[in-house]
């Protein structure tokens, strides 16, 4: 108890510091008091109001542009290339809603926004998971809307085309969902009848529709304060606690983070399967392993420099006007754990990351040591106790912190999502190396300390910045503009369309009724599994790229803008995978649907086919043709009922999706040759054909 602190009041005798507890105090009110000044532009508002309702729309328009073609060919050629044009703007933007909405992660970042319109109302209500849901339910529909469209095609047989009419009869909710959350009104929203998961709907697009609907109704609710329409829960009841319980659980994450990861380091260590992973050619763990390693050995290095260089730990020092038998180990102690600190924030999960913070955090070193040390200068004054004229020093430093924030700071939409990424941490340690440089003379060395703070702070915070920079060039390192990153999600798509359909061939020797729905439920299973999965090492991908991305200007360690494009295409194509389990599923749990599937020996060796052709990953050597449809409808046999057209039908979407994945595996390998990154910045097409001249 007398270690918090508070035996004997705040200003505890025996504390370290003095007023801890008011200090933090005061610094965390500072910070929540950002959020309640107004304008409330939070990226909740953004969201919900902004990107949402424009994907619902871009896709409602999608689907009803390319109704109208179907059932309404163009007979001019300026009609039919206007048409074109306004299909590929929509899909364009559908791709960008596409990789903005991945994984829900803006509606998680609404967690820590405070919701001032639920205030006073009777019951808790958790708005940022409710928002998640609609955002994951907005980016089903825009799949299905660009799916849609590249699978049926003018010259289709009518029971293909009446496939998009379920489609268009989802757009009129679709589009009153958009205006709901744009006015934040319930009443706009209209339900149309929107069937439960059927045959006659495989990519389920009512379904997907009937989750938009009910999770925006859900969001708009609680965003009055409701958890329902007909809540009478308590304050202190179960749901209210669940609300509260996940409401926080953002914050339990955050706060938890790091020792819960260094809890799972550990464990992963006694994990053989991640020892394997090290060694599975070719793209492996090994590099990331060793980087970590050479992590480690920066702060070994540091750490036995400050512990057994006597000359290092004593003299690490610059003395200019400070008497350097009293201040020398002083200075020589901070000095150490600068270095260390700079090390540490220097390094990246990046080689080409690492290297620029590392130059953008010298040059902010260097600014406001500078700047620190003119603040100093023009701010002494012998009638104060410090030496300084503190008001003259609030001034200088709320002026020279509110420039370079703004400096940082993103223009437009992105503004909401924080400082730029692309070179905030100049102006970051600016103003940390500014106020830490003005803050321990004045309340420390005085106005004779000046000249060697500034300096102290400025060499040893280069020292860290080199150790880790020299590291960071040393071999094997982490390029977050290689190709391989994307390039091991583009194989993890096809070793998955390889397990679906491998599965769904086995289920033929199946005959007991249990079994075939256990294998129905073990790929319904492994599909969500694959997804989450694939959601995992596309953030990794796209965290490590833009780590290496930052500081665009500088004219050595470039990436290449064309991975980002990829980056975002193959975030689609997780999706368009996990179709093939999703279909899968139903054929192996439906006997007519298996029937038809198995027992015709042409499909069967087309979906054959397919397998060995992923299992072998011979996608990449796959022709850019165009996707041309199939008709199996006369083709099969198993009867004229609705159950085996719908059969055929089904099965016919299948081998499309098997199709358009082998197209656009084959498509991401050959953009991915095509990346330039690397010292060189050339890419391995480049390589090859120097190789095929020489």
């Amino acid at each position: 108890v007398r270690a918090m602190w508070t035996s004997t009041g705040v200003n505890h005798p025996l504390a370290a510091f003095y007023n801890l507890f008011i200090f933090w105090g005061w610094l965390f009110f500072s910070l929540a008091f950002v959020y309640f000044v107004p304008p409330f532009r939070t990226l909740r508002f953004a969201l919900s109001k902004g990107m949402l309702p424009s994907a619902l729309k871009d896709a409602s328009a999608l689907i009803e542009l390319h109704s109208n073609s179907l059932t309404n060919p163009t007979k001019g050629d300026s009609e039919e290339e206007d048409t074109t044009t306004t299909k590929r703007q929509l899909i364009g933007g559908l791709v960008r809603h596409t990789n903005i909405l991945f994984g829900g992660n803006l509606a998680k970042l609404t967690a820590f926004e405070p919701c001032l319109s639920a205030l006073g109302s009777s019951q808790p209500v958790c708005t940022w998971l409710r928002l998640k849901g609609v955002s994951d339910a907005v980016l089903k529909c825009v799949l299905v809307a660009i799916g849609i469209e590249e699978m049926v095609q003018e010259s289709d047989h009518q029971e293909m085309i009446q496939l998009v009419k379920i489609h268009v009869e989802a757009t009129e909710s679709l589009k009153s969902c958009a205006l709901a959350l744009q006015t934040g009104k319930t009443s706009f929203i209209q339900e149309q009848p929107l069937a439960e998961e059927s045959n006659a709907d495989p990519f389920r697009m009512k379904v997907h529709t009937k989750a938009a609907v009910e999770s925006t109704k859900s969001y708009l609710l609680a965003m009055d304060g409701k958890s329902s329409e007909t809540a009478t829960d308590g304050f202190f009841s179960k749901k209210s606690w669940n609300e509260i319980k996940f409401s926080l659980l953002p914050f339990y994450v955050v706060f938890t983070a790091y020792p819960l990861g260094l809890v799972n380091v550990l464990r992963m260590f006694f994990r053989k399967s991640y020892w394997s992973s090290l060694n599975t050619a070719p793209y492996t763990e090994f590099y990331k392993f060793v980087w970590c390693i050479k992590y480690t050995a920066g702060f070994v290095v540091l750490l036995l420099m400050t512990i057994y260089w006597e000359d290092y730990s004593n003299n690490f020092a610059i003395s200019t006007t400070l008497p350097k038998e009293r201040f020398g180990p002083i200075m020589s102690t901070l000095n150490g754990g600068w270095a260390m600190i700079a090390y540490c924030f220097a390094t990246t999960q990046s080689m080409e990351g690492s290297v620029k913070k590392g130059i953008l955090r010298a040059a902010g070193t260097v600014a406001g040591g500078f700047v620190g040390w003119l603040a100093l200068l023009a701010c002494e004054d012998a009638r104060f106790d410090s030496g300084f004229n503190p008001y003259g020093l609030v001034a200088w430093l709320t002026l020279t912190t509110a420039a370079a924030t703004y400096s940082a700071t993103n223009r437009g939409f992105f503004a909401r999502l924080g400082l730029s990424g692309n070179y905030s941490f100049g102006p970051i340690y600016f103003v940390i190396t500014e106020v830490i440089v003005v803050m321990y003379c004045y309340l420390y060395f005085g106005p004779d300390g000046r000249n060697d703070v500034a300096v102290n702070r400025i060499v040893s915070n280069m020292v860290g910045i080199v150790v880790a920079v020299v590291l960071a060039f040393v071999p094997p390192g982490v390029w977050g503009g290689d190709p391989s990153h994307c390039r091991e999600i583009v194989d993890k798509i096809e070793t998955n369309s390889s397990n679906y359909l491998d599965i769904l061939l086995k289920s033929r020797e199946v005959t007991d009724t249990t079994k075939l729905e256990e294998l129905s439920t073990t790929l319904m299973q492994k599909k969500d599994t694959d997804l989450a999965a694939g959601i995992r090492l596309h953030g990794l991908a796209k965290d490590v790229f833009d780590d290496a991305s930052r500081l665009s200007a500088a004219p050595f360690l470039k990436t290449d803008a064309g991975l980002t494009l990829e980056l975002a295409l193959v975030s689609r194509d997780v999706y368009v995978s996990s179709y093939l389990g999703l279909i899968a599923a139903r054929i192996v749990s439906n006997p007519t649907f298996r029937k038809i599937a198995l027992e015709n020996e042409t499909t069967r060796s087309l979906i054959e086919s397919y397998r060995d052709t992923f299992q072998n990953q011979k996608s990449q050597h796959t022709e850019a043709v165009p996707l041309y449809p199939t008709t199996l409808l006369s083709d099969l046999e198993g009867g004229d009922g609705d159950e085996a057209k719908e059969a055929k039908l089904l099965l016919e979407l299948f081998l499309r999706i098997c199709k358009m994945v082998e197209q656009r595996v084959g498509a991401h390998h050959r953009a991915l040759e095509k990346i330039k990154w690397g010292y060189t910045f050339t890419s391995t097409f480049q390589e090859k054909e120097k190789e095929a001249k020489l």
